[in-house]
């Protein structure tokens, strides 16, 4: 090459066709099937991490690996990755009211819930992402102290013996499934796992026992019955109104 003694300009020309861009350094994109996040919105995922927290991991059919392994391969390489939800067939958000409702991400929310039509499509709750993953979501709502716990809810109508499930109270309809029930001068704590207010019955299951263990000890006919939601347990005391509120 020349070599220049004084100070001047040196002119070169070089050839550039053959250089490939590092693909650390270039942006990706890719739609694919996810089972969960945002429909239709984009994501810039920088890892693997990135990719499973915003859409979570592969579901276990052939097309769902495909498009995870297919982005995640090329974040071992790259560090940012344009992604986007695709809408597949009977995408669907799984809500309280078991509506079929697609809600797509955030700004379609906003779209359609603003007239306040949505909510008799979908009741009080919905999942934020559509997919199967959102029926694995639970809600559970204490609303006021008798909610939390009642000391004395009803009584029982009849002599129970040990080992029974289904117990006859004076009135069923304070109970709902998943409430925890002790009965007076009783040591155990039952889940109700039923109810039945026609017929003033709840089907009870014992703490900490498999599943279906009735009564340990007969209980008598005309004990009182404590009432107790379900996670009361998580609180130190019942929900209540602020001073501010």
């Amino acid at each position: 090459m020349a070599f220049q003694v004084s100070p001047g300009i040196q002119v070169s020309e070089i050839d550039l066709t053959n250089v490939v861009p590092a693909v650390s350094s270039t942006t990706g994109a890719f739609a694919g099937s996810f089972q969960w996040g945002p429909v239709d919105e984009v994501i810039t995922v920088s890892d693997g991490k990135g990719l499973v927290d915003s859409f979570y991991e592969p579901a276990n059919t052939d097309s769902s690996a495909e498009d995870f392994y297919t982005a995640e391969s090329f974040l071992k390489y790259g560090s940012s990755l344009r992604v986007v939800r695709i809408n597949t067939t009977g995408l669907q958000n799984a809500n309280a009211s078991a509506g079929t409702q697609l809600i797509t991400n955030e700004t379609n929310y906003d779209d359609i819930a603003k007239d306040g039509q949505l909510a008799a499509t979908i009741g009080k709750f919905t999942a934020r992402y559509a997919g199967a993953l959102g029926n694995s979501l639970k809600v559970s709502v204490c609303a006021s102290a008798d909610a939390y716990s009642k000391s004395a809810e009803t009584t029982l109508s009849a002599e129970e013996v040990a080992g029974q499930t289904l117990i006859s109270v004076t009135a069923a309809d304070g109970f709902i499934v998943r409430d925890i029930v002790e009965f007076a001068n009783h040591d155990t704590l039952y889940r109700v796992t039923a109810v039945d207010t026609g017929a003033d019955t709840i089907t009870v299951s014992a703490l900490n026992q498999p599943t279906g263990t009735g009564l340990t000890e007969t209980v008598p006919s005309a004990t009182s019955v404590a009432r107790s939601w379900e996670f009361y347990n998580l609180f130190n005391k019942a929900p209540g109104k602020s001073q501010s509120a």
